[in-house]
């Protein structure tokens, strides 16, 4: 069943002026005890569009932010165990705070180029990785395909932007690696961990 919006309602929700007590921002909806910002709105909204297009944007986001509401609502009071649940969010916390922490240390800690005597190094001890066939017959690679075997290897002068990513991945995962062996050598250090014996 579809929840609908009246335009001049949406209309006048966008651009009427009032402001809670509680609060210096607008409110556009409240359902329950969850209430729609106006300034949340105008952040999920594109801009640059027209204002027919802008408001059914508006209409569209509203009606879809009162659904996930009240679907969640429901669900929450329905849900007989929710113990997979918050360990599921707890897991995917721990994971994306690990995962920002490590892109923190990256670009704090691995601030050094890689000099063009290294991309040959890694591209020489790598040839395996750089055969004609693992690459689509495209762009620059057109004329080598017509003029080499899948097997043969690609010139380093056309594959050098690959071999750099190649390398820039393979110095972040033995920056991250070193980091975590030390936290764990340091942490033994300290005696953080106690093993337990059966």
């Amino acid at each position: 069943m579809k929840l609908v919006i009246p335009v001049v309602i949406v209309s006048w929700l966008l651009f009427s002026c009032i402001q809670p007590k509680e609060q210096n921002e607008a409110f556009v909806v409240k359902v329950g005890n969850k209430t729609l910002l106006k300034s949340d709105l105008e952040r999920n909204v594109p801009s640059g569009l027209s204002d027919k297009d802008s408001l059914f944007a508006a209409e569209h986001y509203i009606r879809t932010w009162i659904i996930d509401v009240l679907l969640y609502d429901i669900a929450e009071q329905n849900m007989s165990d929710m113990t997979q649940i918050d360990r599921l969010v707890e897991n995917y916390r721990r994971s994306l705070v690990i995962y920002q922490y490590q892109e923190q240390l990256i670009n704090e800690k691995l601030t050094r180029k890689i000099t063009d005597n290294e991309l040959r190094k890694y591209y020489a001890s790598h040839r395996e990785k750089f055969n004609l066939d693992k690459y689509p017959a495209q762009g620059i690679f057109l004329n080598l395909a017509e003029s080499m075997s899948p097997d043969d290897i690609v010139p380093f002068e056309y594959i050098k932007p690959v071999v750099r990513e190649m390398c820039v991945n393979q110095q972040k995962i033995d920056f991250l690696k070193k980091m975590e062996e030390d936290i764990y050598l340091r942490a033994l250090n300290k005696r953080e961990i106690k093993f337990y014996k059966e």
